[in-house]
């Protein structure tokens, strides 16, 4: 989920009318800095009364702003990480307001020629965390062992992977760490047997790629299929 976090601040005006415009500096994750891009615009050519500033960062470095204080609102896509919610409580910092703006998914995705089409939540996750687990010997019709690209440790797509697919465990594995979500799906074009994880939105609408449908272990220990397509409506 994309999650729009304010920070409340005192209105040091007491009433009064100022001729100054007031400054909003905004700290935008750059997994949605595109997409987010227009409403800015908009908000920048209404808003008449206040100057907006917006910075394009990773993730960490928005929320970093944020409890610095260098920054009244960060946008981002992912929720709080673990040492942020431990951070706030050793400082009895209240959660900032937020507010849901949009819905994402976490994907895997491949070219279109991968050899794969599905796979399980419970092997993306052993294949995580646990040493010298091996893809190619779990499904032995992979020719090598897939090579997983993902962008780097401040991101959202990383801070993602941690809690949707980890499910917050140590991950053990090792990644191709790209800088940029952009960087991510060249590399995944141009390496037929690399597996990308991202958001759902920056390879849905490219159709040299296509997204691994996963299945995943009930409650009572039966293997469900994954038989649905990956798609926007089942967010």
């Amino acid at each position: 989920a994309f999650a729009c976090i304010l920070v409340s601040c005192n209105n040091e005006n007491n009433g009064k009318q100022s001729q100054k415009k007031d400054t909003i500096t905004v700290f935008v994750d750059e997994v949605i800095a595109p997409m987010i891009a227009e409403p800015l615009k908009m908000f920048r050519e209404n808003k008449t009364e206040s100057v907006l500033i917006s910075k394009t960062v990773k993730a960490r470095e928005a929320m970093a702003g944020l409890f610095a204080h260098k920054v009244k609102v960060a946008i981002i896509a992912r929720d709080y990480l673990k040492d942020e919610d431990s951070l706030m409580k050793a400082f009895h910092q209240t959660p900032y307001p937020h507010k849901v703006f949009a819905e994402d998914a976490l994907v895997f995705f491949t070219k279109t020629d991968f050899l794969l089409d599905t796979l399980n939540t419970s092997i993306v996750k052993k294949l995580l965390t646990v040493e010298g687990y091996s893809l190619q010997e779990k499904l032995p019709q992979l020719k090598s062992e897939p090579e997983l690209v993902i962008n780097d440790v401040n991101s959202s797509e990383y801070a993602n992977m941690l809690k949707f697919a980890a499910d917050n465990k140590k991950v053990v594995k090792r990644f191709i760490i790209k800088s940029t979500s952009d960087s991510v799906v060249d590399y995944v074009a141009s390496h037929p047997e690399a597996i990308g994880i991202g958001l759902m939105s920056q390879v849905v609408k490219d159709g040299r790629f296509k997204m691994l449908r996963m299945g995943y272990i009930d409650s009572t220990g039966e293997t469900v299929q994954a038989s649905k397509p990956v798609h926007q409506s089942y967010i």
